[in-house]
């Protein structure tokens, strides 16, 4: 059984879209968890009034997307009723095998996640995402982002982790390795447990016959110098927690390098604000990642992953993907 966990803020103009395409899926056996983060634009009065089946989690503020998911999860796993725990944004449109296609992946224990294909909502011949990867040469990105969808990524394979907005997981695998990190808010807090998953020799599915279509950008509209700030911020956490010793000293030095220069591209574009919330974001960031040393020494009693495999899997963006046949610890 599948608990679907939708975190919202103020998304009452997504939600309609959203749960429609629940209620039409082909496989049935799933229930809804909606956690607003203290909505002030009816979200939870009109879930409650038209979708009676949706289990609402009411939070008195806006605790930001990880904060939110993790009450969803934390309620899941207290029920003892679930296998897996689907995260949702609610700015998603999912084809109606959806949940059937994403179950299928799960041929084998050590298969911790399945991601399907995600497609514009707006422009439905382009690529959102197939697959979520890290170069730690600068910055994670996505497979396939902005590409027009020509079937060319119509395959099966393993891929670094799928993207937080509409991946499902194990529910074994968060008492295994914890929850998302909420001290994130938002952003990169899904690169981060896919790491983690990774390092405890977990993989993940990309399921192409996996359809969803994602309002790209809708949540973030009126914060996106607060973005720069906490990707960047986030990033240096992501990097200090889970990076072991081989991989901070082979890329770090040149990955500050590379953001700094990339924060460049807002001074020529004359956007300062964002120029100033990126630096600010690196910098602080850095003098407060001291904060993840005890979750560091907790990430690596759980690692049976090797520093090879990880670089692998994280950045095989050459490669594209791992076809079953080829991937090996």
């Amino acid at each position: 059984m599948i608990c679907i966990v939708i975190p919202n803020y103020n998304g009452l103009n997504h939600l309609e879209v959203c749960f429609n395409s629940l209620r039409n899926q082909s496989y049935k056996n799933f229930n809804i968890i909606l956690v607003d983060n203290g909505s002030i634009d009816d979200s939870v009065e009109y879930v409650n009034r038209n979708y009676p089946e949706v289990k609402v989690l009411k939070l008195e503020k806006n605790y930001g997307f990880a904060f939110a998911t993790n009450a969803g999860i934390i309620h899941a796993i207290n029920s003892n009723l679930y296998n897996y725990i689907l995260f949702l944004n609610n700015d998603m449109e999912c084809d109606e095998f959806f949940l059937e296609n994403l179950v299928s992946g799960f041929t084998s224990d050590e298969i911790g996640s399945t991601t399907p294909k995600i497609l514009n909502y707006y422009s439905r011949d382009l690529l959102d995402t197939t697959g979520d990867y890290y170069d730690f040469y600068s910055y994670p990105y996505k497979r396939g982002g902005d590409e027009k969808d020509i079937k060319q990524y119509q395959k099966r394979g393993f891929v670094f982790g799928g993207c937080g907005g509409s991946t499902i997981y194990r529910t074994e695998l968060f008492r295994n390795i914890g929850l998302l990190d909420d001290s994130f808010f938002a952003y990169y807090e899904d690169i981060d447990f896919n790491y983690r998953m990774q390092l405890a020799g977990f993989k993940c599915v990309y399921i192409p016959e996996a359809v969803c279509y994602h309002k790209c950008g809708a949540t973030i509209k009126n914060t996106l110098s607060k973005k720069f700030f906490l990707m960047e911020r986030n990033l240096n956490y992501l990097q200090i927690k889970n990076h072991n010793s081989k991989l901070i000293l082979k890329y770090s030095i040149i990955s500050t390098f590379n953001r700094h220069w990339n924060y460049l591209r807002f001074i020529k574009r004359y956007q300062i604000n964002f120029f100033t919330n990126s630096v600010a974001g690196f910098w602080v960031g850095l003098f407060l990642s001291y904060r993840y040393f005890n979750q560091r020494k907790q990430i690596k009693k759980f690692t049976v992953a090797s520093s090879d495999y990880i670089e692998d899997i994280s950045m095989d963006y050459k490669r594209g993907y791992k076809e079953f046949d080829k991937y090996n610890y």
